[in-house]
C-alpha cells in the first residue's frame, strides 16, 4: 500500500503478505516501524446490518459495466451510499460513492473472496454485497475509489507477475518484531 505525500511521491507504507494455502491469514509488514501483525480473516457469515446506522442509510447500486484494467477483465461496480439522520447524528449525514472494479482473472481461493466482501462491511451491508454478486462484480479488488463529503481514496492494483517467487518473499524479514495492531 502507497501513500502519496504533499510532494507528490508515493511512499511504501504497508506491505501485505497472502498464503493461498492459509486464506484465512495475511501478514501485514511495516518496514519503516520493522513490525508485522497478522490478520486473521474472518469469513463466518455474522451480519452486522442490523444496526443504527444502517437503519439510517440507504444504497444504490449499479453496475457501471465491463472495463479492462492492466489487461484483467473486471465488472465495474458503483455503490451510493446516503446517511440521512434527523437531531443531534445529523453531523453524520452525507452521500460517499464507491466504485469497485473486481476481477476473476486473478485467481483467490472462496474463502478469500468471502473475506474481501466481509471486510467492505465498513462500507457497505450484506445486501449491498449481495448484489455486486448478482452483477458479478465478484473477485480480486482491481480498484477501489471512494469520495465522500471530508475525503477520498483511491486504491488500484499497479503490478502483477506471474513467476516463481523465491519462498523469502512471503516470509517476515528477520529482526522484525510482531505488533498488536496496524
Amino acid at each position: 500500500m502507497y501513500m502519496t505525500t504533499g510532494g507528490g511521491k508515493p511512499s511504501l507504507i504497508l506491505e501485505g503478505i497472502a498464503d493461498g494455502n492459509n486464506p484465512t491469514q495475511s501478514i501485514l509488514i511495516d518496514d519503516s516501524a520493522k513490525t508485522y501483525n497478522i490478520q486473521k480473516n474472518d469469513t463466518s457469515a455474522t451480519s452486522q446490518d442490523d444496526n443504527i446506522l444502517t437503519q439510517h442509510t440507504t444504497y444504490i447500486v449499479n453496475k457501471i459495466g465491463n472495463e479492462t484494467i492492466q489487461g484483467l477483465s473486471c465488472v465495474h461496480g458503483q455503490i451510493i451510499k446516503t446517511v440521512n439522520f434527523s437531531g443531534v447524528q445529523g453531523f453524520m449525514n452525507g452521500k460517499d460513492t464507491i466504485d469497485i472494479w473486481s476481477t476473476k482473472d486473478i485467481p483467490i481461493p472462496a474463502a478469500l473472496v468471502k473475506g474481501f466482501s466481509k471486510s467492505m462491511g465498513i462500507a457497505y451491508t450484506g445486501d449491498v454485497a449481495n448484489k455486486l454478486v448478482q452483477m458479478d462484480c465478484v473477485g480480486f479488488p482491481v480498484r477501489l475509489q471512494m469520495h465522500g463529503k471530508d475525503a477520498s481514496m483511491l486504491m488500484q492494483l499497479t503490478k502483477i507477475a506471474h513467476d516463481n517467487f523465491p519462498a523469502s518473499l512471503f516470509e517476515v524479514p528477520a529482526g522484525y518484531k510482531q505488533a498488536d495492531g496496524m
